[in-house]
């Protein structure tokens, strides 16, 4: 059977996103399709509307699944349920949607017309209902209301964390440990997108919480004031719950930008990809410890080298380190890059990764150490720092090593910065061969057009010949 045999359900309610969309048709344009559709007894998409439709976008004429003896076929599932008329169809194309959470972009007018057909109740909370539906009455689609207002739960959260104060992430030496290990044994194909380890790695970088990017507030100060905090309990309600402890509307509620810590599952998978056992892995700007925290996790049992200017970094990084029992296998220096004997690691290395100060868009310290505060200009900063720490790198790797950057283009103010380019034509002037730029999933950073949609940043992939 081919695609356009099939007939699309004129009332499915899932419009997609422009970016989801965009996603679906790449992966199918790649890969096929690796799901059933199924139809009703006309020939009319119960599950897999944007599937075919995102098949027909890429210009495919078969929804296709790879099969045993490998050839690709339409894989598809009839049922005697009728889209006209069966309400147990249209419940189904509702869970369908549902499930697939990717770019959902619902259509109102057509969503109002399944709640006068049909219970929507099991596929929505009432507070989501009001906001797809604005105009209908949905008073009678809950029997019970919460006992407890927002508001009340609001004053009450409010008023426990003035009483406690700021609620920095503090996790027992033994609940890091076990977390540590989870990272470690997280399935392989998790690892990129798991949040393990990332409280282990704040619980000894507090100080993160106080920085935050140039000109906005840091969770800290956010905190601090009244309005700003009754806003990100109000915030993080709305989405689900309030905790005890700290909760993400602090870093984003408005006008706050925390500095960003490294995902260390992905930095645990990049090691793992990258090196063999024993090996050793250079860290030239080591940030709030998230590729400390990947490379301890991820078996290696080599040695890591992490340099970073910021004193209380600096100190984190060392006590994580040995309270977790790995201080042997970590050799730190306080130090900018830019500053650090080119022969302390000459020909020792066999990877070098790291997330370098985009310039000057994240503050992390007053210290005079600091790229913000060291260099004035772009041009400063890419001659004083980002060719001198990749002559470093260059100088400690062996021939044939891999060296990763995560870094990409910032706008300050009215100026767009290419660190990307920078960092590509600087690493070609010091010796190393560009091979790629991938994109990996990521939690938000602060690079140039990174909006909420956007869940990549890129990594350049450097080899030294």
């Amino acid at each position: 059977m081919t695609i356009n045999e099939l007939i699309p359900d004129p009332k499915n309610a899932n419009k997609g996103t422009k970016r989801g969309n965009q996603l679906v048709e790449r992966s199918l344009r790649e890969y096929g399709a690796g799901r059933s559709i199924l139809i009703d007894k006309h020939g009319t998409i119960i599950a897999g509307n944007k599937t075919v439709a995102n098949a027909q976008a890429a210009g495919l004429e078969d929804v296709m699944v790879i099969q045993s003896d490998g050839t690709k076929l339409i894989a598809v599932q009839r049922t005697d349920l009728d889209m006209a008329t069966d309400s147990k169809a249209k419940a189904l194309a509702i869970a369908d949607n549902r499930t697939a959470e990717i770019g959902l972009d619902w259509d109102s007018a057509i969503l109002g017309e399944l709640a006068g057909e049909m219970d929507l109740q099991p596929f929505f909370t009432d507070k989501e209902l009001s906001e797809l539906l604005p105009e209908t009455d949905i008073g009678n689609l809950s029997e019970y209301a919460h006992p407890i207002s927002d508001d009340r739960i609001i004053d009450a959260a409010f008023n426990h964390f003035r009483a406690t104060g700021f609620p920095y992430r503090n996790l027992p030496l033994h609940v890091s440990m076990q977390e540590l290990n989870q990272l470690a044994t997280t399935d392989p194909e998790s690892l990129i997108g798991t949040n393990a380890g990332y409280q282990i790695a704040d619980t000894y970088h507090p100080h993160r919480l106080l920085a935050a990017a140039t000109k906005m507030k840091s969770p800290f100060e956010s905190f601090g004031n009244d309005k700003l905090l009754r806003r990100a309990i109000k915030q993080e309600l709305e989405s689900g719950k309030v905790p005890a402890g700290y909760f993400g509307f602090l870093s984003f509620v408005s006008g706050t930008q925390a500095c960003s810590n490294f995902r260390p599952g992905f930095a645990c998978h990049l090691y793992r990809t990258y090196c063999k056992p024993g090996a050793v892995v250079l860290d030239t700007s080591t940030g709030y410890g998230g590729r400390l925290i990947g490379f301890l996790a991820s078996g290696l049992a080599g040695k890591y080298i992490g340099i970073d200017p910021n004193t209380l970094t600096h100190a984190g990084n060392a006590k994580l380190a040995s309270d977790l029992g790995f201080q042997d296998d970590v050799e730190l220096y306080n130090l900018p890059a830019e500053d650090v004997d080119i022969e302390l690691v000459r020909n020792r290395c066999d990877f070098a990764f790291t997330s370098p100060p985009y310039f000057c868009k994240e503050i992390y310290s007053s210290e005079g150490t600091q790229s913000c505060n060291r260099y004035s200009t772009g041009e400063d900063w890419r001659i004083g720092f980002l060719v001198p720490m990749l002559r470093l790198q260059f100088a400690a790797l062996k021939a044939g090593a891999t060296s990763i950057i995560n870094i990409a283009d910032v706008n300050i103010g009215s100026a767009t910065y290419p660190l990307a380019e920078w960092t590509r034509s600087a690493a070609k002037e010091v010796g190393f061969q560009y091979i790629k730029t991938d994109e990996f999933p990521m939690q938000h950073r602060v690079g140039a057009g990174m909006g909420d949609e956007v869940a990549t940043e890129p990594v350049i992939v450097l080899v030294k010949p």
